[in-house]
């Protein structure tokens, strides 16, 4: 039984050792040099922050462009429809021609109207190119199918 306090003793002694050792080894490397080492990493933490913040805008750009999908389009086209029809009473997308064209990178968009009022309406077609790196239709295109006769005309 007189041997454990002994251990015990001779591990306490040993950590003292190493703690007195690691407190000489950080003063000396780490004691009135640090001036000059703290800017050289505070510059080297701003370098990194600014290329942290340079990635994540990169980031939030392609995943925005490659979350751009159909019914971004669709929504586009419809919005471009509204604005330069004011009294459109309904208005439909054409699913069997509305499509992402490859060669020409943007979306071809169709959709029919009807505009005027219920007893008097045209029948319009409408064609939109939308282009998913701009987000912005880039080309419209409206056409007359069918025009209503009206009394008078």
């Amino acid at each position: 039984m007189n041997k454990k306090p002994r251990i015990i003793a001779l591990f306490g002694a040993a950590f003292l050792l190493l703690n007195g050792v690691l407190a000489l080894l950080y003063v000396l490397l780490l004691g009135p040099g640090t001036q000059q080492t703290e800017t050289v990493v505070a510059v080297d933490e701003q370098a990194q922050q600014q290329a942290l913040e340079t990635q994540e805008q990169a980031f939030n750009d392609r995943y925005y462009s490659v979350h751009f999908n159909e019914g971004d389009a669709i929504d586009l086209c419809e919005q471009e429809t509204r604005s330069r029809n004011n009294n459109i009473i309904q208005l439909s997308v054409d699913k069997l021609s509305t499509r992402y064209v490859d060669a020409d990178n943007n979306y071809l968009v169709k959709l029919n109207s009807f505009v005027g009022t219920p007893l008097l309406y045209d029948e319009k077609a409408h064609e939109c190119r939308v282009d998913p790196a701009t987000d912005g239709v880039a080309f419209y295109r409206e056409i007359m199918k069918r025009r209503a006769v009206r009394p008078g005309s």
